[in-house]
């Protein structure tokens, strides 16, 4: 277990006198209230919100049953911990996505949205339902998905879709420390090349939707490139994991491949969907 999981739990349990009802308050109270306050002052953006929560608890679901982290000792026997899996948290990603989307849309309320989402995501760990690294992933998530909410609310073309970059950035950082810590399903791996396969796809979309958000510059497979190299290269300080150049190869054979594919959509002048009803319509008219 990471040092910082230990320290913060071990703190909830000290303080717990203190933070049991601001804790409480938080997670149950408050992310209905974010929510109740994004939708009013976001009338006109239904679409986004709608996008950011699709977003971040589809992508948490998938994530939790991925990872499979057993949660906490609950810190009040009253209360315990739902029987799903602890990593990332809902709750965090969830407060996240709503509080990135309205910063966004009314910069005004971008300090008091991000306060209200650390509130949500420290009572989940102050009540021992996740560690600090759920919340923090969620965190991440979140901010992913409520990136990807905005831009699809607000953009126009194959720049519109081009905003699933912050979504896809976010999936490669949380499951990237979820398989540095270890907290990835082993079974899945064993598959002959499904690892070299996952590589390709996470770092082939985020040239993919670069691409489409840049225009179609090459820098949208230099970063990710970078990326990568990085993310390869921090794999080599955890004894579960370990530096692969193969797998560096397949990073940059996804991202060739996608950011091609999305330099032929943003030539077509389309965005994604309606490069499939061209083809669909081609098709149609040979037939």
């Amino acid at each position: 277990m990471p040092v910082i999981d230990v320290f913060a739990l071990g703190v909830a349990r000290d303080l717990l006198p203190l933070l049991q009802v601001p804790a409480f308050f938080g997670s149950t109270l408050l992310l209905p209230l974010l929510l109740f306050l994004v939708v009013r002052d976001l009338r006109a953006s239904w679409g986004g919100i709608l996008v950011a929560i699709a977003l971040s608890l589809g992508c948490t679901l998938v994530l939790q049953e991925l990872s499979g982290r057993v949660r906490p000792d609950a810190l009040l026997s009253w209360w315990p911990a739902p029987p799903t899996p602890s990593c990332p948290s809902g709750h965090a990603a969830l407060a996240m996505a709503l509080a990135v989307l309205w910063g966004l849309q009314r910069r005004s309320r971008a300090v008091g949205a991000f306060l209200l989402a650390a509130w949500i995501g420290a009572s989940r760990v102050a009540l021992g339902h996740h560690y600090l690294t759920d919340v923090l992933l969620g965190g991440v998530l979140g901010a992913g998905a409520g990136v990807t909410a905005w831009g699809w609310s607000e953009g126009r073309g194959p720049r519109r879709w081009g905003w699933g970059l912050g979504l896809q950035v976010a999936l490669v950082v949380v499951i990237s420390i979820q398989a540095w810590m270890g907290l990835v399903p082993g079974g899945l791996f064993r598959l002959p090349g499904m690892d070299k396969a996952l590589h390709a796809l996470l770092f082939g979309l985020v040239a993919f939707w670069g691409t489409l958000l840049s225009g179609g510059r090459r820098a949208a497979v230099v970063v990710p490139f970078g990326l990568a190299f990085t993310e390869e290269m921090a794999q080599s300080l955890s004894p579960l994991r370990s530096c692969d150049p193969v797998d560096l190869l397949a990073d940059l054979s996804g991202m060739v491949l996608f950011h091609v594919l999305a330099r032929w959509i943003l030539r077509a002048g389309a965005g994604p969907g309606r490069v499939l009803d061209a083809g669909r319509a081609t098709t149609s008219g040979c037939a």
